[in-house]
């Protein structure tokens, strides 16, 4: 909901979610979790993006006049309508089935974790900012990646070849005398 953002200081407040109950699809004020509840700042792309739907609202707004259903949402129909969650999980799927991949919309989230870990934030920062509650879910959420890997051959090749460079200048400047060889 647009209440939940603020586009000049790009803020995000997680406060609520929108659901399917057993009465139909409703507004919650209480997120899943606690730890869910929470706020962000979102990266300046988002930020301009949102701009620009918003932008678009307030154009459907004053094309549907009185007929626009507004609900303050982000995410709506033309009309203001809310979108079914299902909705947007089946066209997520189309979209990347188009592209050869195979991803659930959830996996993104596992995405997210593991490019912020990758990135090396700390985490700390990457629990707050997914609403994880423990450093559990963050250790099943992370994937290691080549990069990851790469990062970790990268670092042991710094450390172990500086310590083989500390040990050749140390027996180089060595009186070759003192060495013993024992028969």
């Amino acid at each position: 909901m647009w209440d939940c953002l603020n586009l000049d200081t790009g803020q995000l407040w997680v406060r609520r979610q929108y659901k399917r109950t057993r009465d139909g699809l409703a507004f919650v004020n209480k997120p899943k979790t606690q730890g869910s509840k929470r706020s962000m700042v979102l990266p300046a792309f988002v930020v301009r993006e949102l701009k620009k739907v918003k932008a678009e609202q307030e154009k459907n707004k004053s094309i549907f006049g009185s007929e626009y259903k507004d609900f303050n949402l982000v995410c709506c129909w033309p009309d203001g309508s809310p979108l079914d969650p299902d909705w947007i999980s089946c066209n997520f799927k189309k979209f990347i089935k188009s592209l050869g991949l195979k991803v659930r919309l959830h996996d993104t989230r596992h995405s997210h974790v593991t490019l912020l870990t990758e990135m090396r934030i700390s985490d700390k920062e990457v629990q707050d900012r997914v609403g994880h509650v423990t450093m559990v879910m963050k250790n099943r959420y992370t994937h290691v990646t080549s990069a990851m890997n790469d990062h970790v051959a990268n670092m042991l090749d710094q450390e172990i070849f500086q310590h083989i460079e500390e040990m050749a200048e140390q027996q180089k400047n060595q009186d070759p005398a003192s060495f013993k060889h024992d028969v």
